[in-house]
Order: C-alpha cells, then sequence, then structure tokens
C-alpha cells in the first residue's frame, strides 16, 4: 500500500518516520484509534465526482475562511484529500488534509472553505449505492454538486455549489470516497484480462528497429513481443494513393518513416503463432477514412481473424471480460481496438466503449502528473453494469527521448500509477504505455509491471475499519491541529503496512542487524548511552556500500534492537530505500 502525498524525497521523508515511530513506541501511552466517518472511512480519502470523474479541491494558496471548493482532475495533493469527524446529530465536518482547522462550507450557496465549528460546515451523508454518496445540508435538501457532466482537464478548476434533489440524482451529486490506499495482493494465477497489467509500447511501430527517424521506440515491433510487450499502440493513416496500402506513421508519412500496417500486424500475428500463451492488445489511433478498405486489408493478413478476440461477440457487456486461459482455450488471443469506430468483419471495436484512459501526454518537462481521462465524457471511474472497462495509463511527454523515457520508466512509472492514477481511476492499469520500454536500462519497466500488477483499489477499509496494523497506519491519523506539528504522515510510506521479506534486497551490504549495530556501531539498547552517532553511522554505510542494489521493491534494511535507544539529536536518512 501506498501514500498518496506525493512529494519531494518522498522515501528519505518515510524513512524519517519510520525511524521516529520505532524509537517513540516505547514511550507512547497508547494511541487512541478514530472513529469511522459516516461511510465507514477514517480518512484520508479523496472525494470524486461519481459522473464526471473530477476530485473536491481546495483552491490553491494558504488555507483561510473563503477559498474555493473546487472540482479538479487529482494529483494526489493534499488539498485534494479530506477527513471525517462527527459534529452534532448525524452531521459531520469534511476537514481539510491541509490543515484540519478548515472544512467544506458554504458561503451563500457557494462551497468554499472555513473554519470548522462555522456556519454552513457541516454535512450528512445519504449512502445511493455502494461506496456512492450524496452530501447534504443537515435538515435541508439541498446537496453538494458539480457544476458539469463531463470531466477532463477542460471542466476543471470550476467551483461546487448547492443543488437540488434532481440535480444530484442526475450524478452530479453523487460522489465516491476514494480510500487513498491500493492493496498489496497475490494476483489470481488465472486473471481475468481486467486483473492483468501489461506492458505497453507508445507507438509501437515508430522504432529505430523498423526504420523509423524520430522514435519512440529503440526495438522493432517483433523484437518488442519477443521481450514481453504486450499492448501495441498504432497510428494508422491511408496511403497517399487510393490503391497505395494503409500505412503506419507518426504525424505524417512524409517525413520520418512509414511502414504498411499489414506488415506490423503480420509481425504480431506471426508472434502469437509461435507463443500460443501469449495475449496481444492493439490500439490503432485511426486515420482511416475508407473504412471497408480497411477491413479488406486486415481481412487479409493470413490468421488474423481467427485470433481476435472481439468483445462484443463474447458478451463481455453481460459477462464480463473471460480469464486468459478462457482466451488461450479459444485462441482468441488478439485484442484490436479502434479510437474512430468499429470495423465488425474482423472483430475491431471503438475503444472509448470498452476501456478508459488517462490523458495521453505529461507535457514536456512531464509537468502535467495529474491523472484524468482522455475523453472528457467518460471518466476514468467508469464502471458498466456488466464489466469494467479496461484502463490504459499513458506515461510519456509530448516529444520522446531517451533520457526523459528513463526518468519517467521504472520506479517513477510505479510512483505515479500507485499514487495519482490507481486513486483517480479506483483501480489499477491494465495496460501502461511508455516510451522506450527498455530503459532504465536492467528491466526496471519490467519490475515496475510487475509491481504494479501486484495492486489493486479495495474497499476493504469499508467493510473491515479496524484492521489489525491499525496503530501505525493511515488509518489511525487526524488531521494537523492548529499551531501543531503535521504528524498525518507518520509511518511506514505514509502509513502502509510494513514491508514483508519478499520486498527487500538479499544483498547483505543493504542490511544491518541489531548483532552488527551492537558490535559495529556501538548501538546497544537500555545502556543510557547516546546511540545517535551509532545510527547515523549505520544510515550512512548504508548508503555507502548498498548503492544501487536496493530499489523501490527491493529496500535495504536496518533492524533496530529490542529495548530503549536514546537519540539527543537529528538523524539524516539520506540514503534511498532504506527502512529502518
Amino acid at each position: 500500500m501506498f501514500n498518496r502525498d506525493r512529494r519531494g524525497m518522498r522515501l528519505v521523508f518515510a524513512a524519517v518516520a519510520a525511524l521516529t515511530a520505532a524509537l517513540v513506541a516505547s514511550v507512547l501511552p497508547g494511541a487512541a484509534v478514530a472513529a469511522p466517518g459516516p461511510p465507514n472511512r477514517l480518512g484520508p480519502v479523496q472525494m470524486q465526482n461519481a459522473l464526471n470523474g473530477l476530485a473536491v479541491d481546495a483552491e490553491a494558496g494558504d488555507m483561510e475562511e473563503g477559498r474555493k471548493i473546487l472540482q479538479f482532475t487529482y494529483g494526489g495533493r493534499h488539498g485534494q484529500q479530506w477527513w471525517f469527524e462527527a459534529a452534532t446529530g448525524s452531521s459531520y465536518y469534511l476537514k481539510s488534509n491541509v490543515n484540519g482547522a478548515y472544512c467544506i462550507g458554504l458561503d451563500g450557496t457557494l462551497a468554499v472553505l472555513k473554519l470548522c465549528g462555522g456556519d454552513g460546515t457541516t454535512w450528512e451523508f445519504d449512502q445511493v449505492q455502494a461506496d456512492t454518496y450524496l452530501l447534504k445540508t443537515p435538515g435541508g435538501e439541498q446537496y453538494l454538486t458539480s457544476p458539469t457532466t463531463a470531466g477532463g482537464k477542460s471542466n476543471s478548476g470550476v467551483q461546487l455549489a448547492l443543488g437540488s434533489r434532481a440535480e444530484a440524482d442526475t450524478g452530479r451529486g453523487r460522489w465516491h470516497l476514494t480510500d487513498l490506499v491500493l492493496e498489496e495482493y497475490t494476483p489470481p494465477a488465472d486473471p481475468r484480462l481486467d486483473q492483468a497489467t501489461f506492458l505497453t509500447a507508445h507507438n509501437a511501430f515508430n522504432s529505430y528497429g523498423d526504420g523509423f527517424v524520430f522514435p519512440n521506440q529503440s526495438r522493432s515491433m517483433a523484437t518488442q513481443l519477443d521481450e514481453g510487450v504486450r499492448g501495441m499502440m498504432l497510428d494508422v493513416y491511408d496511403g497517399s494513393e487510393p490503391e497505395d496500402p494503409l500505412r503506419m506513421c507518426h504525424g505524417t508519412c512524409v517525413v520520418g518513416g512509414s511502414r504498411v500496417f499489414q506488415d506490423g500486424l503480420a509481425d504480431i500475428v506471426t508472434f502469437l503463432q509461435k507463443d500460443a500463451d501469449a495475449v496481444v492488445t492493439v490500439f490503432i489511433e485511426d486515420r482511416v477514412t475508407d473504412r471497408a478498405k480497411m477491413a479488406g486489408e486486415m481481412a487479409a493478413v493470413p490468421g488474423l481473424k481467427e485470433l481476435v478476440f472481439d468483445p462484443e461477440v463474447q458478451g463481455v457487456a453481460t459477462h464480463g471480460w473471460p480469464t486468459l486461459s478462457q482466451m488461450k482455450g479459444l485462441d482468441k488471443r488478439l485484442l484490436i481496438f479502434s479510437d474512430h469506430s468499429d470495423v465488425p468483419d474482423v472483430g475491431v471495436r471503438l475503444q472509448r466503449n470498452w476501456t478508459v484512459e488517462n490523458f495521453w501526454s505529461m507535457g514536456d518537462l512531464a509537468g502535467n502528473k495529474d491523472c484524468y481521462t482522455r475523453w472528457d465524457e467518460i471518466p476514468l471511474t467508469r464502471q458498466e453494469p456488466g464489466f469494467t472497462p479496461l484502463f490504459v495509463m499513458n506515461q510519456f511527454r509530448n516529444a520522446p527521448t531517451v533520457i526523459t523515457a528513463a526518468i519517467d520508466n521504472g520506479d517513477s512509472l510505479v510512483d505515479r500509477a500507485l499514487n495519482i492514477c490507481g486513486p483517480a481511476a479506483r483501480k489499477t492499469p491494465n495496460y501502461v504505455a511508455v516510451d522506450f520500454y527498455e530503459l532504465p536500462l536492467g528491466g526496471s519497466t519490467h519490475r515496475a509491471i510487475e509491481t504494479i500488477g501486484r495492486h489493486r483499489y479495495t474497499s476493504e477499509a469499508a467493510a473491515n475499519p479496524n484492521p489489525p496494523f491499525q496503530l501505525l497506519s493511515a488509518y489511525n491519523r487526524k488531521a494537523q491541529l492548529p499551531g501543531m506539528p503535521n504528524w498525518s504522515n507518520v509511518g511506514y510510506r505514509g502509513g502502509s503496512p510494513l514491508p514483508g521479506e519478499a520486498q527487500y534486497t538479499g544483498d547483505e551490504a543493504c542490511r544491518i542487524t541489531p548483532e552488527e549495530l551492537d558490535g559495529t556501531y556501538g548501538v546497544k539498547p537500555d545502556d543510557e548511552a547516546d546511540d545517535s552517532a551509532g545510527i547515523q553511522r549505520a544510515i550512512d554505510d548504508i548508503r555507502t556500500h548498498c548503492g544501487g542494489a536496493a530499489q523501490f521493491e527491493r529496500l535495504s534494511l536496518i533492524t533496530l534492537p529490542a529495548g530503549k535507544l536514546n537519540v539527543s539529536r537529528q538523524i539524516s536518512v539520506d540514503a534511498s530505500y532504506l527502512t529502518i
């Protein structure tokens, strides 16, 4: 599980917090467990509009009365996180996770920040379906309501207001209360398609290996498949002349390179015929005007039509997605989606009917890491009565380079997927699209996909408000009190369960035992001596000798001895991926 507040030096801060918790645990008289809020949440949560997927956010700037309460794209910021505290009767305060002295209140009919306890700062909850609530003024029939039905960036930043029950029932007044927790679990041995996570190549055709000049990928399509890519994004255009074959190009087919569409499809079919266990999905950015020609060219690729899994023909809308073994049993292991329209003769389906997808770019400098829908009218949180839409997560910039891809892939990818996009969609991604997937070198992006696949959104907090890890977890947090330090993120990764053995590296240079602390560093419990210098030297040695062996899911570890340790000065925990 992962904390949702994305700040610089997050892992260092988490280690400091874990050390603090460990050192003070012996002197705390006992931690009080916060009472669950009305929807049985302890917080923090994000409140998302059920219709448009946008999150309740406090206007940027210092906490003060009158700041607007907005709907905004979700980015894991504290201003988008809220706590519930009982007020009077059946009403509750909705307290800011930036400063718990401030609550969502009203200025007339407009939602604003107000000091908790003032007029118009209490709300009642009406549950309308599982995990979905109306928020109304106590004793009245006025509801907190979104001003728009559509989401996305274009509808972000608009102030929330009161609306009638009829307005609320359109969906604009229905709110998901999303726990900012993704549960780590063991994925099923035979997952449904919507339970799996696949490495996806953005503009898979546009590669050095296939002769393109300004590529998104290094390897050819055939090599990508051999190296574990299972989702491929292809841009397809008409040929220069009506008789020319359809081509894969990036922006234009005049410069930079192009390749015949049928040849790319043939690479995929050849691979699937070679690997009978593989399932591949193709996402077509479709600029083809002659739909009959497209159907004919695709049908002419030997073996393709027989391999296509058509979700409409297979009844996914009613029965849900199949397991991977069921797809293998049918030998229907190729899904093809188009962003233009169905091509039913070959089983191609309009993507937005079967998937959700976040906006395609993080910008030139990766400054746009909020996770929000690519299609304003289809929120990432969308659910259908019979199935869960597949979630396509894009993690790339406007212009691809090997330098920026090495930064954005690997651990950065895990961080955004689990800390921002997972909560924004209320599910983990099924397809994670990147540029230059082999970077950083050493399989980091493949490991990132595995890590993402071991997590899922869960409503467990509603069913189990007092989990066993509560005392040192996010479930036992109160908002910052006025004039006091903010300790709401104390604990490993902001209050997640402590990692298990599988999350630690086996490299001995990255582990220090209690016995080594005693013999090498002079850190002895209950001897009344100052242990500050010894603990600091141990941390410094981990930083120096462990090096790159420690990673996000392969942590280094210093195990403190049982008993009382004396620390008289600040400890600098400046070794990445270290837990204490």
